[in-house]
């Protein structure tokens, strides 16, 4: 993948993708139970091909900070259930991202690796590495 496809990437706004009208439900296998499958919430449609991010049910927030009814910072899932090419889901956290990130999530995408070596992985930026991920590795 050339530099001018990886920067036309970076330059996209995310509020746009996460901001829509339309919410998507797919059936996906849960995470740790035989065969069971549920309906959930997929968090990036339109770039979806390879990894798919679902809304945790259970997951924890961080820390809340409004004024006047308006959300200031915080209120961020700190966990994700990920499904990579089809297979069973996994909870992703954001206590274990920077560890799991290349280890685990991206290590199939040799080009991607090569742009993030040495990039710490932030849990803010997971969006943006999902979708630098399916335009890069597909």
């Amino acid at each position: 993948m050339s530099v001018p496809n990886l920067s036309r990437a970076m330059e996209v706004d995310f509020s746009d993708i996460i901001d829509r009208e339309w919410v998507y439900f797919e059936q996906a296998l849960l995470p740790k139970k035989k065969d069971k499958y549920v309906m959930m919430q997929l968090l990036n449609p339109g770039y979806d091909s390879k990894i798919k991010v679902y809304l945790d049910p259970n997951a924890n927030q961080t820390m809340n900070v409004s004024a006047g009814g308006l959300n200031l910072a915080g209120g961020e899932d700190k966990s994700y259930l990920v499904v990579y090419d089809g297979n069973k889901s996994e909870v992703y956290k954001k206590s274990g991202y920077k560890k799991d990130a290349l280890e685990k999530l991206y290590k199939n995408c040799p080009v991607f690796t090569e742009n993030y070596e040495g990039e710490k992985f932030k849990w803010s930026n997971f969006a943006e590495h999902i979708y630098v991920y399916d335009q890069l590795c597909n």
